[in-house]
């Protein structure tokens, strides 16, 4: 996985296998950094079929929650490829698949 980007604080970068879950010290990173300074959270999970699906989430003092970017690019079955943003409550809600229909669509304009 590439990384490039402009926060102060990563919280890492992770390649998950099937039924993993992200370290409970990435999200405690993701939800510390909501409240003082910039972070970024990098993950990829696999489909059922075992194609990965890549995750950014990204927190500042100037955006509300947490921003979630997300892509299929690299799913074989997944229909449209292309990117998805949402807005997410927290870093809880952001970083498990259960719950990322809690968070709303970013527009753009």
């Amino acid at each position: 996985m590439v990384r490039q980007g402009n926060a102060a604080t990563s919280c890492g970068e992770f390649v998950l296998g099937q039924g993993e879950e992200l370290l409970a010290e990435a999200v405690a990173c993701l939800s510390a950094a909501t409240e003082k300074e910039e972070a970024e959270l990098a993950w990829s999970r696999p489909t059922t079929e075992g194609d990965l699906i890549v995750y950014f989430a990204y927190v500042a003092s100037w955006n509300q929650g947490v921003v979630l970017s997300m892509t299929n690019e690299f799913d074989s079955y997944g229909g449209d490829h292309g990117w998805a943003s949402l807005s997410c409550p927290d870093a809880t809600t952001a970083t498990r698949p259960e719950s990322i229909g809690e968070c709303n669509e970013l527009v753009e304009g």
